[in-house]
């Protein structure tokens, strides 16, 4: 018997770097541990990954190699199937301009990274926990 997709709960994690996957990954799992977590490292997987696990919430990065997590937040949103899906900016930039761009393109969260892993993993899950309430 197949298992109902909707019943699987899964955040899909867009970012070109391992390393940052790896954290946001176990700020997830720290934060529930049923979570399932697909992963994705340019917008090519992400958009294959979007239609095959139908995540509840998306963690991307605005920097995807020659790639732009902006491309993607347009992308979905234009969707008439994930254009509800909760979006949180996962990225190094401190830009005002991409903050102010990616809550005009439906972000619904915006996480700065910076060196301190567990103030990282912490705003990952407090805004996690405000949109999958």
């Amino acid at each position: 018997m197949k298992p109902e997709l909707d019943k699987i709960r899964t955040i899909l994690i867009i970012d070109d770097e391992p390393a940052h996957r790896m954290l946001v990954k176990r700020a997830i799992k720290a934060l529930n541990s049923d979570l399932n977590v697909a992963e994705a490292w340019d917008l090519s997987s992400a958009k294959e990954a979007l239609i095959k696990v139908n995540p509840v919430a998306v963690t991307l990065d605005l920097s995807l190699g020659r790639e732009s997590g902006f491309d993607f937040l347009k992308w979905l949103r234009q969707l008439p199937t994930s254009s509800s899906v909760p979006v949180i900016v996962v990225t190094t930039s401190q830009l005002a301009s991409d903050m102010t761009t990616a809550e005009s393109l439906g972000a619904d969260a915006y996480v700065s990274k910076n060196s301190d892993l567990q103030v990282n993993s912490e705003l990952i899950q407090d805004a996690l926990k405000k949109l999958l309430k």
